[in-house]
């Protein structure tokens, strides 16, 4: 019983030690799969590891598959490794998946800035150059997808597609960031980027974004974080070092190169193997070896494939997404602009001097040179993108065009700020001192051109000069050393202009081609090109509208309101001292004020074309605050200047009241305002309470009234009345044209209260030369600016230019009459008409005297005295005026005493026939106490010093004869008077035959319902024109 007992022990003892070998070795086999498994999890070193797992991967299945068929397909714990070796070939996939995105990382990183790479290097670093690791990776996932059994060719191709086209996509968005760490390497040597107060933070973010697990989940909300912190340091922190168009144009080139190496893969598909396109006999060769697309198609047919492998179409499928990828390129581009946009606009939020954006002169330069950079580089860029896909169309994304442009009116805004307030400071402080400009006649647009009949007129000589003025304010000229040096940084100017080149064949990155010729800033000036002549003799300067004609020069507009600016300019050119010809009526303010920013704006809009509306208006903004400003210092006041453009009127017009009975004597009103306050736009006629009999009453614009257009002259202030209008309500908020009132260098009512005559006269001498200088300085504004936009013309289409052009158009339309009417306010205002209208209507009842008086009114000799002084000391003034300008003034001054003599006669509603004879006497003895010997006689007589005389009286429109032919027609007989009215009354203001009509019913002793009706009369006729 022992031994049995033994037996069966030693039995079971044996069958024990059968179980635990077998058990080891299960255990055995189970953790050599595991440790199989785990280096199948784990990254390869090399792609070419790949054809060797996917048979180990084979392998491993059938050897779980073994072990599953027994008693362990019930052991819970190998379920794990069960599923994972389920999924190995899944798991496969993905690592080829990250080893392509890996690989594709490391190729468009290969990219070099360095401008003195010898050739062999860029065949080193450019191109696709991927054959050997795509063609391995492609022909193991072929391999992987046959192991796998029947399989739906068409996704497996469609799958691989798609995921090449994500990866690119990816690798875009990399290049952000790449872009923000790495800007241009020449751009270190000026913004010294490695000095940078961020460098330990860039160092940390750069190793963040070297990390990036492309194949992770997480991958983009990683890369925005690492996003974030870039734009943060950028554009926050170092926004003052300027370095958006560095790293604008660095993304560039990150994001083209991704772009060239997606084309060149899609070409590695299409492209057939060396010995199909030599026609020799195929020859088998490793994966590893270079093959080709079609190598990898004959291999996988030759491995007994019974499956269609169409690897081919994977180039067509490729390029069908190459509108993805490029769509995807633009939002790029967008939503780092818009970036850019979000964190310096908070920066500028918590700026409160908007002139910091300009960054002074010098410094905005360098701005426009790197903005102008970056639209050559969006333009570019756009024209690859659509040689990318093939499309012809190279119109700009427009979200991306206006991204781009809220940037460039960002800087545009600011240097807008500092024109304005330099254009401010500059009238503020202005002498208006009238500076001389050289005239050639033999120079500029018309020396390169035969000489010809149209080439002599005397606007091409003057647009010559002032295109020189231009010329020497180009920006340029006066920029510093980071401009100039800039231009070797700029290689990218002309790579992209060769059409008839696919530029994804070429070898190097067409942002990094070198051009032949670098551009150098310093020979960048405006154009030179010939622009039109005149093309007709000069002629009057006139308030009426002038006929526009339209040639056949690509339908510009060619008018004679442009020779009638070059013919108002032209008798201001003189010779000087040393025999050269010059033009004086250039004052600081046009110079260097508006002469300097025209010529800047202009640079921004031929270097940002997208924002030329938005520069022009800053140019017209410039302008309105130059011309306004002149009419606004010459009339004194807001409401002169409304009544002296004929906009309102000022004075009031006296009617016979109905309650006056049959009295000649009955009550006049005196409150009944002009028929025509403004133009084209007859009002309606109130009448008022009547009042008791007086003179008149005066208004406090009387100036104003005095020079204000007639009714003839209405139709002609359109122009100007509307260029007025629209300049208030561009400046309105931005200028205060009220201060200009203030100025005590201008304004009549600072001339200083002083008991020595000589000395008032003196100062309101003073003032009225500095106004006429004003308004003649005008006359170099509207040319300046007309020269401008034939400059522009020459560089710029038509079409982008229209708003400007008409601009330019309506500033040469109306400143000849600006500048007459200012510098006729400016003569009433020297002369105090307000005040000889004042000492008309004093003399009271002399003018109802019933006797002949000896001798005129002793205001004349005052007036004759005051005129012959202003001369005086504008004839020797330091800071004489031009000849011409200084004989127009006498001129004006003379038509001035004139009409303010009109203006007070015409307020004498109660006047005998021997008054209207002392009127005519007054007129007379003015008349010859102006003339130039007379005037010497009393410059001789009162102030002892020997002057020029004063140019003769000229038979002006509105002198002795024009005043002296209404006092007289005070004698007419009723129905010859309405007849004289009617035929004359377009020359006269409807408050003068009112005032007429009034003074004969009195004298007459017309019923006060007679005297209404030949007033509604004379009104029908002004309604009626």
């Amino acid at each position: 019983a022992g031994g049995v007992l033994g037996g069966l022990r030693i039995v079971r003892d044996a069958d024990a030690r059968d179980r635990l070998k077998s058990l080891r070795s299960v255990v055995e086999e189970v953790d050599g799969l595991i440790r199989t498994e785990a280096g199948l999890m784990a990254m390869p070193v090399s792609v070419t590891e790949y054809q060797g797992r996917i048979q180990t991967a084979v392998q491993l299945r059938e050897s779980m598959s073994r072990l599953e068929g027994g008693q362990l397909s019930r052991l819970k714990c190998l379920q794990p490794l069960r599923q994972r070796v389920a999924n190995i070939n899944v798991h496969l996939v993905s690592q080829m998946k990250a080893s392509f995105s890996s690989t594709i990382a490391e190729r468009c990183e290969r990219t070099s800035l360095s401008t003195d790479v010898t050739s062999e290097a860029n065949v080193e670093t450019t191109g696709f150059l991927l054959t050997e690791p795509y063609a391995t990776l492609l022909h193991a996932r072929l391999l992987l997808a046959k192991q796998e059994g029947q399989v739906n060719v068409e996704t497996i191709l469609s799958d691989w597609t798609h995921y090449l086209v994500d990866t690119f996509c990816l690798e875009a968005d990399v290049c952000v960031a790449r872009a923000l760490l790495d800007p241009t390497e020449t751009a270190r040597d000026c913004e010294d980027i490695e000095g940078s107060e961020h460098a330990q933070d860039l160092l940390h973010l750069r190793y963040q974004c070297s990390q990036l697990q492309r194949t992770s989940p997480d991958v983009r909300s990683t890369l925005r974080i690492v996003l974030h912190n870039l734009y943060t340091i950028r554009f926050d922190f170092e926004n003052d070092k300027n370095l958006l168009p560095w790293i604008y144009h660095k993304l560039c080139v990150l994001v083209t190169e991704v772009m060239r190496v997606y084309y060149g893969l899609e070409q590695w598909h299409a492209a057939p193997s060396e010995d199909q396109s030599s026609g020799e006999s195929s020859v088998q060769s490793p994966p590893s070896q270079g093959m080709t697309c079609s190598d990898i198609q004959r291999r996988i047919e030759e491995e007994g494939d019974s499956q269609q492998w169409d690897i081919a179409s994977i180039s067509a499928r490729l390029h069908d997404c190459r509108l993805t990828l490029w769509q995807h390129c633009q939002s790029i581009f967008i939503k780092f602009l818009d970036r850019y946009i979000v964190h310096t606009a908070k920066k500028k939020a918590l700026q409160s001097n908007g002139g910091d954006e300009s960054g002074g002169d010098g410094k905005w330069a360098v701005q426009l040179e790197g903005l102008h950079d970056m639209w050559q580089l969006t333009k570019q860029m756009v024209m690859l993108g659509n040689e990318f896909v093939g499309n012809v169309d190279s119109e700009i994304d427009e979200e991306w065009q206006e991204k781009l442009s809220q940037i460039f009116r960002s800087h545009l805004r600011g240097v807008h700020i500092e024109a304005m307030n330099t254009m401010g400071a500059l009238l503020a402080h202005e002498t208006w001192m009238l500076l001389p400009t050289q005239i050639d006649s033999h120079g500029g647009w018309t020396n390169h051109r035969e000489a010809s009949a149209d080439n002599l007129k005397p606007g091409c000589e003057v647009k010559d000069a002032l295109k020189r003025v231009l010329d020497s304010h180009c920006p340029l000229h006066f920029v510093d050393s980071r401009v100039l040096a800039s231009s070797g940084r700029r290689t990218w100017d002309n790579s992209l202009q060769h059409q008839d080149s696919n530029h994804f064949e070429e070898l190097d990155n067409p942002f990094l081609s070198p051009c032949e010729s670098p551009k150098d800033p310093q020979t960048e000036v405006l154009s030179n090109r010939p622009v039109a002549s005149l093309s007709s003799q000069p002629v009057t300067v006139s308030l009426a509208p002038s006929e526009v004609k339209q040639d056949n020069r690509g339908g510009d507009l060619v008018t004679s309101l442009e020779d009638a600016l070059y013919a108002s300019i032209y008798p201001f050119i003189v010779q000087d001292p040393a025999g050269q010809r010059v033009l004086s009526i250039a004052t600081q303010g046009t110079l260097n004020g508006l002469a300097k920013w025209t010529a800047r704006l202009f640079k921004i809009m031929n270097k940002l074309p997208v924002i030329v509306e938005d520069a022009a208006k800053v140019i017209s903004n410039l302008f309105d605050m130059y011309l306004l400003t002149v009419l606004r210092m010459c009339a004194g006041n807001e409401a002169n200047e409304t009544v002296l453009l004929g906009m309102t009127s000022g004075s009031v017009i006296p009617k016979v009241s109905e309650s006056g009975g049959d009295s000649a004597h009955g009550n006049l009103g005196h409150a009944r305002s002009s028929s025509h306050d403004s133009v084209g736009s007859p009002i309606s006629l109130k009448r008022t309470p009547s009042a008791s009999l007086t003179s008149s009453p005066i208004s406090d614009t009387v100036d104003a009234d005095i020079c204000a257009p007639l009714p003839d002259e209405i139709s002609g202030m359109a122009a100007l009345q509307q260029f007025v209008s629209r300049g208030h309500e561009s400046l309105d908020g931005m200028v205060n044209l009220r201060r200009v009132e203030k100025w005590e260098a201008i304004s009549q009512s600072h001339v200083k209260a002083t008991s020595d005559p000589n000395m008032r006269i003196r100062d309101a001498a003073g003032i009225l030369e500095r106004q006429i200088s004003a308004a003649s300085s005008c006359l170099f504004a509207g040319a300046l600016l007309d020269v401008a936009l034939l400059q522009l013309q020459a560089s710029m289409a038509s079409e982008n230019i229209g708003a400007f052009a008409s601009y330019a158009s309506s500033v040469v339309e109306i400143v000849p009459a600006l500048s007459s009417l200012a510098s006729r306010i400016s003569c009433v205002r020297a002369i105090k008409g307000k005040r000889t209208v004042l000492e008309v209507m004093m003399v009271g009842s002399a003018w109802k005297d019933s006797r002949f008086r000896e001798h005129c009114n002793d205001y004349v000799h005052e007036m004759c005295l005051r005129c012959a002084r202003l001369w005086d000391y504008l004839s020797s003034s330091p800071h004489k005026l031009p000849s011409y300008a200084l004989a127009q003034t006498w001129h004006l001054m003379v038509e001035g005493s004139f009409l303010s003599l009109l203006e007070g006669f015409s307020k004498i509603v109660v006047c005998s026939m021997e008054g209207r004879a002392l009127m005519s006497m007054d007129l007379a003895t003015f008349y010859a106490g102006i003339y130039p010997s007379a005037i010497v006689d009393k410059i001789q007589d009162v102030l002892r010093s020997s002057p020029d005389p004063p140019p003769a009286i000229s038979s002006s429109n509105r002198g002795m004869q024009y005043v002296d032919t209404y006092v007289k027609a005070f004698y007419f007989p009723e129905e010859d008077m309405i007849h004289w009215i009617e035929s004359t009354h377009m020359s006269y203001h409807l408050r003068h035959m009112v005032g007429l009509i009034s003074c004969a019913a009195l004298g007459n002793g017309w019923r006060a319902r007679k005297v209404e009706n030949l007033i509604q009369q004379v009104e029908a006729f002004y309604e009626t024109g």
